[in-house]
């Protein structure tokens, strides 16, 4: 479990835009996930990674937005929720709840002054007008771009390049955040470390964690059984 107690709160200042140390690409969550050979939906998670990273390496708009705005997931827990990690380039993401409506959405993404929303075409409808939006619903073969004077531009993932992942196996993780969403006390982030100790506890002993909507699905369903190498 990862106690929720852990998580740091924040109040709101400026967006978190300091990419993760790349010193060991392992002890960062999106190398983590690609290198211990999990999948998703029947997509290796270091397939999905390796979309994530060809999406960032073929638009500027995306790289752009990243040097000085706070990425935002809005997404199912699935493939592309994986592969926008692998997007945010180190930024700490804020995890939007799907679930939640219109206005919640907004209110989160001006806390944390998010300018770059990940999401499908069917929850595009919850964020408001400014941020750039990515659309991962055919991930890991393309994904689009578009928002305030960018031309709509449909990106091909499919041709990348596999990863090369070297590094010490099985590290503590980097204490830097990588994920933050917004509850009652403010932003709360996790960092790498957090949530690589977490996955560490047998899944038959670990308790449900204590966060709020889809924060705890994402963590608990996703990201922890795929650190262990398991399919999603």
């Amino acid at each position: 479990m990862i106690d929720a107690q852990v998580a740091t709160a924040v109040t709101r200042s400026a967006p978190d835009t300091t990419p993760a140390t790349m010193s060991n690409p392992l002890s960062l969550l999106p190398y983590a996930l690609a290198a211990a050979n999990g999948r998703v939906d029947g997509h290796s998670a270091a397939a999905l990674i390796a979309a994530g990273l060809t999406l960032l390496q073929r638009s500027a708009p995306l790289v752009r937005a990243l040097s000085n705005q706070t990425p935002a997931l809005l997404l199912p827990q699935g493939p592309a929720f994986v592969t926008a990690l692998g997007a945010c380039d180190g930024h700490t993401a804020l995890v939007l709840d799907p679930a939640a409506d219109a206005s919640a959405t907004g209110a989160a993404l001006l806390l944390a002054g998010a300018g770059v929303v990940f999401t499908h075409a069917a929850l595009a409808t919850q964020v408001p007008d400014g941020p750039l939006i990515v659309r991962l619903d055919n991930v890991p073969r393309e994904a689009e771009v578009s928002g305030p004077g960018v031309t709509a531009r449909c990106i091909d993932l499919g041709s990348h390049v596999g990863l090369t992942l070297e590094g010490e196996r099985d590290p503590e993780g980097s204490e830097a955040p990588v994920l933050q969403w917004v509850d009652d006390y403010g932003l709360r982030r996790l960092s790498h470390r957090e949530i690589f100790a977490a996955a560490t506890i047998s899944p038959d002993t670990a308790q449900s964690g204590a966060y709020r909507g889809d924060v705890t699905r994402v963590i608990e369903t996703l990201l922890l059984p795929l650190l262990r190498g398991a399919h999603c």
